[in-house]
C-alpha cells in the first residue's frame, strides 16, 4: 500500500453531508489511480460534528499530497499518512487534525465505515455465513441479535458496508428471514446523487 489519505467534509453530520464526503473521497480515489479501501468516519469536535472520508491509496505520499492540494478546498482539511505517521496536511487548521486522525484510524483499522473494499464486486447474493471470513476480507462477523447457527446464510442484497474496529475488518449482521441474515446497514438513497456510487 502506498499511503492513507483522508479529507474532511462540510460541517454537519447529516446523511447528506456523509454522502458528499463519500462522493468526494471516491472521486479522489479515481484521481489517485485507484483506492481498494474507502471508508467514512464521524468526526466529533467541540465546534460541531462532521464526516471525513479516507482511502488506502496505491499512489506514494508525495503524489497523493499533490493531488489533494489541488482538489480539496481551503475550507476543508486533508492529510496523507504513511506507515510512520502523518506525512502531509493541508486545508483548514482544525480540519487538518481531524483528517489526520481519520487516516490513522483507517490505517490502523480502529474506526471507520467501509464502503469500498477488495472483492466487493464479486460478492454473491447469497453466501454461507460460516464462509464469510474464509472467502472475503472480513476478519470478524458481528452477530446483532443472530444466534450462533452454522447453517445461516448471508443475503447481501447487493449492498455491504463493513466496519473497522479493534484493528479488524468487521461485518455486522442482523436477522433477515428464516435461516438468513443480512448486513446491519441497509442501502438508502444518497441525497447527493441518488445512490449512483
Amino acid at each position: 500500500m502506498g499511503c492513507w489519505v483522508a479529507v474532511c467534509g462540510p460541517d454537519g453530520s447529516s446523511l447528506r453531508a456523509r454522502a458528499e464526503v463519500e462522493h468526494r473521497v471516491l472521486g479522489l480515489g479515481a484521481a489517485l489511480g485507484g483506492a481498494p479501501w474507502v471508508a467514512t468516519h464521524v468526526v466529533r469536535a467541540a465546534t460541531g460534528g462532521h464526516h471525513a472520508g479516507s482511502l488506502a491509496a496505491t499512489a506514494d505520499a508525495a503524489a497523493a499530497a499533490d493531488v489533494l492540494a489541488g482538489a480539496v478546498g481551503a475550507d476543508h482539511g486533508w492529510a496523507v499518512v504513511g506507515d510512520d505517521g502523518v506525512e502531509h496536511t493541508g486545508g483548514a487548521d482544525g480540519h487538518r487534525e481531524h483528517a489526520a486522525a481519520s487516516a490513522v484510524a483507517h490505517r490502523d483499522r480502529t474506526e471507520g465505515r467501509v464502503l469500498r473494499f477488495p472483492g466487493q464486486d464479486e460478492l454473491p447474493a447469497l453466501l454461507p455465513l460460516a464462509d464469510v471470513v474464509a472467502t472475503t476480507v472480513v476478519e470478524e462477523v458481528l452477530r446483532v441479535g443472530v444466534p450462533d447457527d452454522p447453517a445461516l446464510v448471508l443475503r447481501t442484497n447487493g449492498y455491504v458496508r463493513l466496519r473497522l474496529a479493534g484493528g479488524r475488518v468487521q461485518l455486522p449482521v442482523t436477522p433477515w428471514d428464516d435461516g438468513e441474515v443480512c448486513p446491519f446497514e441497509q442501502a438508502d438513497s444518497h441525497p447527493c446523487c441518488g445512490g449512483h456510487h
